[in-house]
């Protein structure tokens, strides 16, 4: 990839959970509203530079975007909450209040860079003001979706951001054992060149991202 693709190319820099579980289910929509430009996503939890890297956009998991030549827009603040299989609300050691999660297993997110605001059980259980429960046990996963992923096939009770369960809550895939949660400090930025806020295929990307959050 290279800097200043061509109008009819557009590339994405994407975090691997959202892309997975969020953006690719809806990208066929934006195909059909601009089917002349050829997107191009790459999938990536490192730190990208759009200048430096060549990418028309780039979303990033963070608290804040502020570096000289790139304009940046708050895209999604998720909230964050426990979700499991359908299963684990039935039978003997059914999920019925927090406290049962003790007779569960926690699937943890664990990103390779460490940042403290990251959610955890810690602070859902802080949120919840649960106590006795062990957060050191269960499997630890470097990306969210794949966490997810267990939860979805009964392996536990995994924690869930908005945007990335939406669609499985939806379809009643994953269900929400309590509707305690708490708003993430780290959310999803939309970062753009600024030589390149004003491109038609920067706007049209941008304007079809927002329609799709709040519909």
């Amino acid at each position: 990839l290279t800097r200043r693709t061509p109008d009819t190319v557009l590339t994405v820099s994407v975090p691997l959970s959202l892309a997975m579980r969020w953006l690719v289910p809806r990208l066929d929509r934006f195909r059909e509203r601009a089917p002349e430009l050829d997107v191009r996503i790459s999938a990536t939890s490192a730190y990208v530079d759009p200048i430096r890297e060549g990418f028309d956009l780039c979303i990033r998991y963070a608290k804040h975007v502020k570096e000289a030549g790139l304009a940046s827009t708050l895209l999604i603040a998720d909230d964050v909450f426990p979700v499991c299989n359908p299963s684990l609300l039935k039978g003997r050691n059914a999920l019925r209040k927090p406290q049962d999660l003790a007779k569960h297993t926690l699937l943890h997110a664990e990103p390779k860079i460490v940042d403290p605001d990251q959610p955890d059980w810690r602070k859902w259980l802080r949120a919840a003001r649960v106590k006795g429960i062990k957060t050191k046990d269960g499997p630890r996963f470097s990306h969210a979706g794949l966490a997810l992923s267990a939860a979805l096939a009964g392996q536990g009770v995994a924690l869930g951001r908005t945007s990335l369960v939406v669609d499985d809550l939806a379809a009643g895939r994953l269900v929400r054992p309590f509707e305690r949660s708490f708003r993430s400090q780290i959310a999803y930025w939309l970062v753009t060149p600024v030589s390149d806020v004003a491109r038609d295929k920067t706007r049209s990307f941008r304007g079809w991202l927002e329609e799709e959050i709040l519909s």
